[in-house]
């Protein structure tokens, strides 16, 4: 199984930032490679949700159910995974320090060789694996990069607003 990590720390409070992942629909407003999320369900602690995603020049639709914790972590398992995929798994973590909220994203994914040879056009599964594992960071990092640059930009508005006032 493949195994990608990736992390960054956002300073902003924890349930803010929490809530930001735990929001998809926000993604497509601040996210380049999110094109579109449609909600089929979302309790409180329970999403699923459709999902279009643009990497490397091609668009890949699949379907998405996550389990929260409150302020701990975000579990998913996609349902219906990109067809290069036979699954694709994992989990948002969220620790509050001292500096702000480190967000680590884990990527679990089992290739489907075949299909990812074909659809990737790539010669083999190492090539397979690391143009996945390239487009899973890159999405990743994007994902919190535009949560980061929201959260931080609010908070500097917030701070710059507050600051004026007498």
């Amino acid at each position: 199984m493949l195994v990608v990590t990736d992390s960054t720390i956002i300073n902003g409070k924890l349930s803010r930032v929490f809530d930001c992942f735990w929001d998809p629909t926000l993604w497509p407003q601040i996210t380049p490679h999110v094109k579109q999320i449609e909600m089929i369900e979302w309790e409180d602690t329970h999403q699923r949700f459709k999902m279009s995603v643009e990497a490397n020049g091609k668009r890949h639709d699949m379907e998405t159910e996550r389990i929260a914790v409150i302020n701990e972590r975000i579990t998913y398992r996609q349902s219906q995974p990109p067809p290069f995929f036979d699954e694709h798994i994992g989990e948002w973590l969220f620790e509050e320090l001292d500096e702000g909220v480190r967000v680590t994203l884990i990527h679990k994914a089992r290739i489907n060789e075949p299909k990812a040879r074909e659809i990737l056009e790539v010669g083999s599964l190492a090539e397979a694996e690391v143009l996945i594992s390239e487009t899973l960071k890159r999405n990743g990092q994007l994902t919190m990069s535009a949560v980061k640059a929201t959260i931080e930009g609010d908070m500097a508005a917030s701070e710059a607003g507050a600051g004026g006032q007498s």
